[in-house]
């Protein structure tokens, strides 16, 4: 888990963007500083670390019957795994969640299930198509 730039009142811009990207190729970044200032052209006030992060990968499957199945880093993995072997290491997600989905309950994931959710989540968002 590494610091996330996107703000909790910032993921329905960032979520448009994204759609702007998958609906428009010739928008598409070109590397991480070409995102940094897509994503304060569009007012969000994070930005991804240019000192960790130089290049952008977009990945989009080719038609509607292609499933588009995204790969972490091994290196992702690894820290994630590292950092929630932590004690006192708790999952945070983005406030929409709570807010949007759980009628404004806390989302709350038992340390000793740290592992068991990065793989759910891992699982998720790796086959996730907007449906």
């Amino acid at each position: 888990m590494w610091g996330m730039p996107i703000g909790d009142n910032d993921w329905e811009i960032w979520g448009k963007l994204v759609m702007t990207w998958a609906q428009d190729r010739t928008k598409w970044p070109r590397d991480v500083a070409d995102l940094n200032r897509q994503m304060a052209a569009c007012g969000i006030k994070g930005q991804f670390d240019t000192g960790q992060f130089q290049n952008v990968a977009l990945a989009q499957a080719p038609d509607a019957t292609t499933i588009q199945i995204f790969l972490p880093t091994a290196q992702a993995i690894a820290r994630a795994t590292q950092n929630l072997k932590q004690p006192g290491t708790r999952w945070t997600l983005p406030g929409f969640y709570s807010r949007d989905a759980f009628d404004g309950a806390a989302v709350d994931v038992k340390e000793a299930d740290n592992l068991k959710f990065l793989a759910e989540r891992i699982g998720d968002y790796a086959i996730g198509q907007c449906g």
